[in-house]
Protein backbone atom coordinates (compact mmCIF):
# COMPACT_ATOMS: atom_id res chain seq x y z
CA UNK A 1 0.00 0.00 0.00
CA UNK A 2 2.77 2.44 0.85
CA UNK A 3 4.49 1.80 -2.48
CA UNK A 4 1.15 2.41 -4.25
CA UNK A 5 0.89 5.74 -2.43
CA UNK A 6 4.47 6.63 -3.42
CA UNK A 7 3.70 5.79 -7.06
CA UNK A 8 0.51 7.87 -6.91
CA UNK A 9 2.46 10.78 -5.43
CA UNK A 10 5.11 10.55 -8.17
CA UNK A 11 2.42 10.38 -10.85
CA UNK A 12 0.72 13.47 -9.42
CA UNK A 13 4.07 15.30 -9.36
CA UNK A 14 4.68 14.30 -12.99
CA UNK A 15 1.25 15.55 -14.08
CA UNK A 16 1.72 18.86 -12.27
CA UNK A 17 5.20 19.31 -13.69
CA UNK A 18 4.01 18.55 -17.21
CA UNK A 19 1.42 21.33 -16.86
CA UNK A 20 4.24 23.83 -16.28
CA UNK A 21 6.00 22.97 -19.54
CA UNK A 22 5.77 25.26 -22.56
CA UNK A 23 3.19 24.05 -25.10
CA UNK A 24 5.86 23.06 -27.65
CA UNK A 25 7.74 20.91 -25.11
CA UNK A 26 4.54 19.27 -23.92
CA UNK A 27 3.44 18.51 -27.49
CA UNK A 28 6.81 16.93 -28.33
CA UNK A 29 6.59 14.75 -25.21
CA UNK A 30 3.00 13.84 -26.08
CA UNK A 31 3.97 12.83 -29.60
CA UNK A 32 7.01 10.81 -28.53
CA UNK A 33 5.77 8.96 -25.45
CA UNK A 34 1.98 8.85 -25.71
CA UNK A 35 1.52 8.70 -29.47
CA UNK A 36 4.70 6.62 -29.95
CA UNK A 37 5.99 8.75 -32.83
CA UNK A 38 9.65 8.49 -33.76
CA UNK A 39 11.88 11.53 -33.48
CA UNK A 40 12.02 11.57 -37.28
CA UNK A 41 8.22 11.71 -37.48
CA UNK A 42 8.09 14.52 -34.94
CA UNK A 43 10.80 16.41 -36.85
CA UNK A 44 8.82 16.16 -40.09
CA UNK A 45 5.59 17.22 -38.39
CA UNK A 46 7.15 20.21 -36.63
CA UNK A 47 9.54 21.20 -39.40
CA UNK A 48 12.51 20.86 -37.07
CA UNK A 49 15.77 19.02 -37.51
CA UNK A 50 15.74 15.55 -35.92
CA UNK A 51 18.75 16.49 -33.76
CA UNK A 52 16.75 19.43 -32.41
CA UNK A 53 13.98 17.01 -31.38
CA UNK A 54 16.47 14.73 -29.59
CA UNK A 55 17.95 17.74 -27.82
CA UNK A 56 14.52 19.11 -26.87
CA UNK A 57 13.44 15.75 -25.46
CA UNK A 58 16.64 15.48 -23.44
CA UNK A 59 16.18 18.96 -21.99
CA UNK A 60 12.53 18.38 -21.20
CA UNK A 61 13.24 15.04 -19.48
CA UNK A 62 15.88 16.70 -17.31
CA UNK A 63 13.54 19.58 -16.49
CA UNK A 64 10.79 17.13 -15.51
CA UNK A 65 13.21 15.13 -13.38
CA UNK A 66 14.29 18.27 -11.51
CA UNK A 67 10.69 19.44 -11.09
CA UNK A 68 9.50 16.07 -9.79
CA UNK A 69 12.43 15.78 -7.38
CA UNK A 70 11.78 19.28 -6.06
CA UNK A 71 8.09 18.55 -5.53
CA UNK A 72 8.77 15.22 -3.80
CA UNK A 73 11.38 16.79 -1.51
CA UNK A 74 8.91 19.49 -0.50
CA UNK A 75 7.35 18.41 2.79
CA UNK A 76 4.10 20.17 1.85
CA UNK A 77 3.71 18.02 -1.28
CA UNK A 78 2.58 14.69 0.12
CA UNK A 79 -1.11 14.34 -0.60
CA UNK A 80 -3.07 11.93 1.52
CA UNK A 81 -4.06 8.67 -0.14
CA UNK A 82 -7.46 8.93 -1.79
CA UNK A 83 -10.35 6.88 -0.44
CA UNK A 84 -14.04 6.90 -1.15
CA UNK A 85 -16.35 8.07 1.63
CA UNK A 86 -16.88 5.30 4.17
CA UNK A 87 -13.99 3.25 2.78
CA UNK A 88 -10.72 2.47 4.51
CA UNK A 89 -7.40 2.85 2.71
CA UNK A 90 -6.83 -0.90 2.63
CA UNK A 91 -10.20 -1.59 1.06
CA UNK A 92 -9.69 1.11 -1.57
CA UNK A 93 -6.52 -0.62 -2.78
CA UNK A 94 -7.69 -4.21 -2.53
CA UNK A 95 -11.07 -3.65 -4.13
CA UNK A 96 -12.93 -5.17 -1.16
CA UNK A 97 -15.45 -3.28 0.99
Amino acid sequence: EESDHAADTRELALRLCMETLPDRSRSILQARYFERQTCGEIARTTGCDVQAIYQSLSRVRHALQRCISTRLENEDFHPAPQTAPGESLSSSRSGTP
